[in-house]
């Protein structure tokens, strides 16, 4: 219910800084508290796996002892990670859903740690904006996304400030880079391209408002929430199973199995076909947040989102990639590599797994689809005619579209919230 209460103030507040600045700081407190804890148990799981390797007499007892540690952790761990979710929401509307940025900002490597030793500092900086008035600062601890300095500002112009606090007494030559890296990345947003060793990189607005199958979702989360269990076959290329895991404690697995079990079958008849299906399960997105929205920005009720960025409610969604090209090949799209063809190449290269699926052409415009566009059928529901559609706008714009990194809908804030 907290999170749910967190969740809340974030959406109706969005635009104010002082319940902005509040609820940041509640967030910060219970995430703090949530890193000692998840520390305490880690060490607590160690000493136990110690006295089981030193053939410790009672291990009924101690097996019983590392079965309640690795639960309270996972519920902090799950707590955790959904304060931060929480916290890209925030960040999601105030860059007004600028999913291009959004990816770069999350692209960095950063250890998602709250640094007790710089948190002072950082507060201290974000007193000062608050008091300022002049703008609405996110402490970037407390989500996934942004991993460019300690603080991100968006000041009332609509322009942004990203800030590296330096903690007193620290001169190391990672900070000089931090900050390097900070003028190098305020400059590629404000030009919009930038020349990289593979080429150039662009940022470029295709004017697409995104279709998706959220209220399709919607229902079967209702449906989940009576049955424990939920399935339901989309078009040619979806598959979607719910499961409500309340609900399915009270109601008993066998019969929400049952219910899975024909989404099951469903996939096991594009196996049969030789179709190639990739899944998507919705606590797998936090492995790649870079890549896909938030769940705070889901256009759910609260409660749902909460209950999927807990875990509470998982959606397996199971995507015929083979059937989404077909329908590219229905638009004019000539497949020119299939996935099997890039995997092949993968491996003879060394590489193992290809990051791509497909290489797709249209009159003068070439395109290599990574698999993470292709998921955000899975993550995010999307109605494949949106990726068509986005084919089709990049290929409109000519020659420079063969090289664009990085592309945004510019009807992506309405499908949100």
């Amino acid at each position: 219910m907290l999170l749910e209460d967190y969740l809340h103030i974030t959406r109706i507040r969005r635009g104010n800084g002082f319940p902005l600045f509040r609820v940041q700081l509640a967030l910060l407190d219970e995430l703090v508290s949530c890193e000692k804890t998840i520390a305490h148990y880690k060490r607590e799981l160690i000493k136990r796996e110690d006295l089981v390797a030193g053939g410790f007499s009672d291990k009924i007892a101690i097996d019983a002892d590392i079965r309640a540690i690795k639960r309270e952790l996972h519920f902090h761990e799950v707590e955790r990670r959904a304060i931060r979710d929480i916290g890209d929401g925030i960040a999601w509307r105030l860059f007004d859903y600028d999913r291009a940025i959004l990816q770069e900002l999350a692209s960095r490597a950063s250890g998602k740690h709250v640094n007790l030793e710089g948190v002072e500092a950082e507060l201290h900086e974000f007193g000062h904006v608050f008091n300022s008035q002049h703008g609405i600062a996110i402490l970037n601890d407390l989500t996934h996304c942004l991993k460019l300095g300690d603080l991100t500002i968006r000041k009332d112009d609509g322009s942004f400030e990203f800030i590296e606090v330096k903690t007193k007494g620290k001169t190391s030559g990672r900070i000089t880079r931090q900050r390097q890296d900070l003028r190098r990345t305020v400059t590629f947003f404000n030009v919009g391209e930038r020349e990289e060793v593979e080429g150039r990189q662009s940022i470029v607005e295709l004017q697409i408002r995104p279709e998706t199958f959220a209220a399709n979702i919607n229902r079967l989360i209702a449906e989940a929430g009576e049955k424990g269990a939920a399935v339901q076959r989309i078009g040619e290329h979806l598959i979607i199973g719910c499961t409500d895991f309340l609900k399915a404690v009270e109601i008993g697995y066998e019969e929400c199995r049952a219910i899975l079990d024909r989404s099951r079958e469903w996939v096991g008849e594009w196996a049969q076909k030789d179709q190639l299906v990739t899944d998507c399960l919705s606590a797998d997105k936090y492995l790649e947040v870079r890549n896909f929205a938030p769940f705070s920005i889901f256009p759910f009720s609260e409660t749902d989102r909460v209950k999927l960025m807990t875990g509470a409610l998982s959606v397996m969604a199971y995507v015929n990639v083979s059937a989404f090209l077909r329908y590219c090949d229905e638009r004019g799209w000539r497949i020119i590599k299939t996935p099997a063809e890039h995997l092949e190449e993968a491996e003879k290269s060394g590489e193992g797994k290809s990051v791509r699926l497909a290489t797709i052409r249209k009159g003068p415009l070439t395109l290599q689809l990574p698999g993470p566009l292709i998921a955000r059928l899975g993550f995010e529901f999307l109605r494949p005619k949106t990726l068509v559609d986005a084919f089709e706008a990049q290929l409109a714009l000519g020659e420079p579209a063969t090289k664009m990194s990085f592309f945004n809908f510019s009807g992506e804030p309405e499908i949100w919230d």
